[in-house]
């Protein structure tokens, strides 16, 4: 004789919510991590990287022709941030000493704001950040996997366990990690 069970919707509910858990958690899990994981690195290395990269650009491009001529900004425009630039300050200054004065701050501004909208315009160009960031953990961990590298990180963490507040921490962060 099969004895019948009693089933309410609260039971199924239960059983079926927690099935339903047990399936979907692990990947949605998963996929949360991965997208922290690449926040993290785009926060805290490729944008700094990116922000090099550009500061670099604005500073090459008082050298090198090419550059010049994409991001140095016209004659016209130049005269028109100077003036600007002049008539904000307290003493303005006459006009052939602020272009003597304020020219060189100015144009590299100017520069800066052309790359930084060149860049803007161009979403892939952020992904240049997260390769050399990407291409810098694999050196790293190349690095690391001689001899050399396992010696030097076994005296870099030496050290590090020798500072006060590391000391309690970093044995269980490295233990999670």
């Amino acid at each position: 004789m099969s004895h019948a069970t009693s089933r309410t919707f609260s039971s199924d509910f239960k059983r079926f919510f927690v099935r339903g858990l047990v399936v979907l958690l692990p990947s949605v899990l998963t996929l949360w991590i991965v997208v922290k994981a690449y926040q993290f690195v785009d926060t805290t290395i490729a944008q700094p990287i990116n922000s090099g990269i550009k500061t670099a650009l604005v500073q090459a491009t008082g050298f090198w022709a090419p550059l010049q001529q994409s991001f140095d900004p016209s004659d016209e425009q130049l005269v028109e941030a100077i003036r600007k630039d002049n008539q904000a300050r307290r003493v303005p200054l006459t006009p052939d000493r602020a272009t003597a004065e304020l020219g060189p701050t100015v144009r590299t501004r100017l520069r800066a704001e052309a790359i930084r909208t060149w860049w803007g315009e161009r979403w892939y160009m952020d992904l240049i950040g997260l390769m050399v960031a990407v291409i810098a953990v694999y050196i790293a961990g190349r690095l690391l996997g001689g001899f050399v590298g396992r010696t030097l990180y076994k005296k870099l963490e030496g050290l590090i366990t020798q500072v006060p507040i590391f000391k309690q921490v970093y044995p269980y962060v490295k233990q999670v990690v």
